[in-house]
């Protein structure tokens, strides 16, 4: 990791096994959901470019875990951003609106959109994405396991491209009239 002056931020991507106790501690004191390490493991495994750490002093103060998924005839993936936390003592200072926009930028390479869920009382949160162009889709009633609503916010980057044979409307099937195309046969008297 490079050198920084004291107090500053440093973004830097996932690197090993060794820094995943400390990721699952900071984002345990964060979120309302429990996970286990395997949904950790899952993401950092598959995704490791989507997993942005911040530290400070080399204490990791922030972090992001995200993945990409595929869609149906295209050739575009869509982002998912899975987990967002800081350190409640290094929070207001930007960190999280720096991590989400270094996310998105690693995103914008393959997805063409964003797409995140948050508590309809994390008022915070929601101010933050929506101030990075995240608009609320839908509400989902009870969606967290302590009974709590979330909001669906997504970021649209560019229109889906389509795979080729999707890009240009097939040639219509001619109609074949169904009667007229049996050969009539010969009837015998």
């Amino acid at each position: 990791m490079a050198e920084s002056a004291e107090g500053e931020v440093i973004l830097s991507p996932y690197r090993s096994e060794d820094e995943l106790p400390e990721l699952i501690a900071l984002m345990e004191m964060d979120l309302s959901e429990p996970y286990t390490v395997f949904t950790y493991r899952y993401f950092i495994r598959n995704w490791p470019h989507l997993c942005i750490l911040a530290r400070c002093n080399g204490k990791l103060v922030g972090a992001v875990i995200a993945r990409e998924s595929p869609v149906a005839r295209t050739v575009d993936n869509i982002g998912y951003i899975a987990m967002l936390a800081v350190d409640k003592s290094q929070r207001r200072k930007g960190i999280g609106q720096r991590l989400v926009e270094r996310v998105i930028e690693v995103m914008l390479l393959r997805c063409h959109a964003v797409e995140l869920e948050a508590e309809h009382v994390n008022l915070g949160a929601i101010r933050l994405y929506e101030r990075l162009g995240f608009v609320r889709t839908h509400r989902m009633c009870r969606y967290y396991l302590n009974g709590s609503d979330a909001f669906k916010l997504k970021k649209i980057f560019r229109p889906l491209k389509l795979t080729e044979d999707e890009d240009e409307p097939a040639e219509p099937e001619p109609v074949v009239d169904a009667a007229a195309a049996v050969e009539p046969s010969p009837v015998s008297a």
